[in-house]
């Protein structure tokens, strides 16, 4: 295999790596919303004392901390995907060339 197909190839697998990751941040943000979820149910249909009160807020607390993160990563990530979309294109058709030029060889 040409060294510029094997560069290609290696930058194709970099941007679909990006993209999984992005898709995984989603699930993760979606699995915290569902957190922050159950924890407000529970506020909402069952009385507690002050220490569970408090029990309860410190979890909506971790868990809006950990979907802020989750966020703001996601946020860069699709920041990045939005950069290099057009590097993306232009590397496919690079690596489309170089598979034409050598199957005409």
């Amino acid at each position: 295999m040409c060294k510029a197909k094997d560069y290609t190839n290696r930058l194709l697998d970099i941007f679909e790596e990006i993209k999984c990751f992005n898709k995984q941040l989603a699930k993760e943000l979606s699995k915290f919303d569902l957190m922050e979820q159950d924890v407000l149910h529970k506020i909402e249909g069952e009385s507690f004392n002050t220490y569970q009160g408090y029990v309860l807020a410190k979890q909506i607390k971790d868990i809006r901390n950990e979907r802020r993160d989750i966020k703001d990563e996601r946020a860069a990530m699709q920041s990045l995907i939005d950069s290099t979309e057009a590097i993306k294109r232009r590397v496919e058709k690079a690596n489309k060339n170089i598979l034409n030029l050598e199957s005409s060889l």
